[in-house]
Parts: structure tokens; C-alpha cells; sequence
């Protein structure tokens, strides 16, 4: 029996949602949907994952506590931080992760968020919704302007790409909230390595509509290739994968 994909004439069409993840796996490979929303492949999380989501746990309080002024100054933030019974790797990522936050004060940015981790969604075309978490979000008043800012346990992946994570938030903060983004950057917990861009709308808006094109046509073809598939964590699933 064949069964319509978004239901019989008399249901009305689901909404298809498209996180950050489904959207950056989407531009390397589009047999990544497939396996994700179609087979629905449940991939377990990794030691490294694991560590990574302690990591960013600890940095939501503390940016949390600065949001709501429960933590007032740096002293109070590092004395914080000591206080926690942590491993010692993810204490190692929690040191650099406040020396950052010390350098976006001593060099007069803003480091008091003003959105963290909150879900964030855009009804972006009929039929498609884009969603999201964003880690961090600042407003700078010297601009009137928005920075995006993704954290990441270790930069393993291609820079361009993990900036490009913080632009797909920026784009959904544009359009639902009108607000300006004009920059979106990430920070590594392992050396403390930051990196940022301009935001550009036309970059990512067309990337946007170019995969519902795709998934419009249902077209998952698959793009193996070494360097894609070392990185893809459907690798030990994925019929295609090479390396």
C-alpha cells in the first residue's frame, strides 16, 4: 500500500522541519536527510559528544547567571567556575571558554548575552520551517547590531562551514525577530581558537532555498567522497561511504 507522503488529499500538509544540523549535513550530502528523516538512523553520542555537551552545560549557566545578573564581574564568574566538581578535560575547555568571555570584555565587546539557547524557528516557505538553538547571542550597542556565536568542543570541520551554522541562526533571528545581524563567529573549547565573519543574508538565504528545492524534488543523492564521509556521522550506516 502506498502511502502519500505528506497524507491523503483530506489531511492538511505537515510542517517539515529543518535544524541547524539537518541543514549543514544537507550541503555536504544530501543522502543525509534520508538517512536521518527517512530510516531515521539513531546514531549514538561519542565520548567526545558527551564531553562537548558537558562543556556547553556549564557554559549556558554561566552565561545564564550573566544574562540574569546573577554573576557581576569576572571574580565572580572564575570563583564560580572553581566551585565546580569537574573533569578534567572539561574543565580545561571551561578555562578557555571564560578567557574568552575575559577578552570580549577587556577588548570593550559585549559578553553578557542576550539570547541564550533559545529555540528560535521561521515559517521560511509554505510546508517548511527552519529551527533552531542558537548557543549565544549578543547585541552591541555601539552598532545596534547582532552577533551570532556558536561554540564547538574542538574545530575538526571546515571553518567556513561552522560559521556558517552561526548564519542559518542569524537568518531565523532576521526574519522572525527583525533583528541586525551583522556578525556571526564561533569559539573552540579546546584552545580557546575564535574566529568570525560578516553575516550575509544572500549567502545563506539562497542556500536555504536551495535545499528545499531539492527536498521538493525529494532528491537525496548521496555525495561520498573521503573527505565528506570521514566527518559524516552516519559513516557506519551509509551504503555509499568511503574511506
Amino acid at each position: 500500500m502506498q502511502i502519500p507522503l505528506f497524507g491523503d488529499k483530506n489531511t492538511r500538509k505537515p510542517i517539515v522541519l529543518i535544524s541547524k544540523t539537518d541543514f549543514i549535513d544537507f550541503q555536504k550530502c544530501r543522502y543525509t536527510w534520508y538517512m536521518r528523516k527517512v530510516q531515521q538512523v539513531k546514531v549514538p553520542p561519542t565520548e567526545s559528544m558527551i564531553k562537548g555537551t558537558n562543556m556547553h552545560n556549564v557554559a549556558k549557566d554561566i552565561n545564564d547567571s550573566l544574562r540574569k545578573g546573577k554573576l557581576k564581574n569576572f571574580d565572580e564568574v572564575l570563583n564560580f567556575v572553581l566551585s565546580l566538581d569537574l573533569e578534567s578535560g572539561v574543565r580545561c575547555g571551561i578555562e578557555n571558554f571564560v578567557r574568552y568571555l575575559k577578552g570580549r570584555y577587556e577588548g570593550n565587546l559585549p559578553y553578557v548575552p542576550r539570547i541564550v539557547e533559545e529555540r528560535i524557528e521561521y515559517d521560511v516557505k509554505d510546508g517548511y520551517r527552519i529551527v533552531g538553538i542558537p548557543d549565544v547571542v549578543y547585541f552591541d550597542s555601539k552598532t545596534n547590531s547582532f552577533e551570532v556565536v556558536e561554540y564547538k568542543k574542538s574545530v575538526y570541520r571546515d571553518e567556513e562551514e561552522i560559521l556558517l551554522e552561526a548564519m542559518f541562526y542569524g537568518y531565523i533571528l532576521e526574519k522572525s525577530r527583525r533583528f541586525k545581524v551583522e556578525k556571526v563567529s564561533f569559539v573552540s573549547f579546546d584552545d580557546g581558537y575564535t574566529k568570525s565573519k560578516e553575516y550575509s543574508k544572500a549567502e545563506i538565504e539562497k542556500k536555504i532555498f536551495d535545499m528545499i528545492g531539492f527536498l521538493d524534488e525529494m532528491d537525496f543523492e548521496p555525495n561520498p567522497s573521503e573527505d565528506v564521509c570521514k566527518v559524516c556521522v552516519f559513516r557506519k550506516y551509509c551504503p555509499y561511504a568511503k574511506g
